[in-house]
């Protein structure tokens, strides 16, 4: 399990999100631990270097750009801290939208084009240990036009500035190397903390949006 899969689950919770649906998709889901969440008939994660699923999931190897599905078919579409990886973020909408059911949901996290890391100096370097070579994120208004153009409604933009998170990261980061079963209820804690102290823009977005009826 990576740090920032497991971070971004426990935010997840700490915050009260649920995926719901008969069918839920996660786009660049790796080893599926974020459908753990959801309370669906069929869970399905695609990534294009899958790993083993951590739960019930069913995982296929696709490019998020091109999802091997037909349209509609999918109740939500969840895509967490994947679309700063595209080189090309509207077709990754486009394609949420696509296989999401009219007046169903799509989510989607990514770091803020601000994003601050502790210490500031080495944010660069660590976004790019994140694979950010694309971009090291997002504006708002970029996120909301990406939306629109999509033609998605409803779109909920959302801060999670992580303030401990960011500021812990690199301790977090070691140790997860040497001893992830003793850092995850530290991280659990941090998420907490940071469910509390959401506003700011150094952190990451979430988002909510609807497919419009056809």
């Amino acid at each position: 399990m990576r740090l920032g899969s497991y971070y971004r689950m426990c935010s997840l919770l700490a915050s009260g999100v649920q995926f719901r649906g008969r069918r839920v998709l996660d786009i660049g889901t790796h080893d599926g631990i974020l459908l753990s969440l959801a309370e669906s008939e069929l869970c399905v994660g695609v990534d294009l270097s899958p790993q083993h699923s951590r739960g019930p999931a069913v995982i296929v190897q696709a490019d998020g750009n091109h999802l091997p599905f037909c349209s509609g078919c999918f109740d939500q579409v969840i895509a967490t801290d994947v679309i700063e990886h595209m080189p090309h973020a509207q077709k990754l909408v486009n394609e949420m939208l696509r296989v999401v059911h009219p007046g169903g949901k799509i989510f989607l996290s990514t770091p803020s084009v601000d994003i601050r890391l502790f210490p500031p100096f080495l944010t660069g370097w660590i976004s790019n240990l994140w694979g950010h070579y694309w971009r090291r994120g997002f504006t708002k208004e970029e996120l909301l036009k990406i939306m629109s153009e999509g033609r998605a409604k409803n779109t909920i933009l959302l801060e999670w500035n992580a303030p401990a998170y960011r500021f812990c990261y690199l301790i977090l980061r070691l140790l997860w190397v040497f001893a992830p079963s003793l850092v995850q209820p530290i991280v659990k804690i941090v998420a907490r903390w940071d469910a509390l102290h959401v506003k700011g823009c150094h952190g990451f977005y979430w988002i909510w949006a609807e497919k419009g009826e056809n």
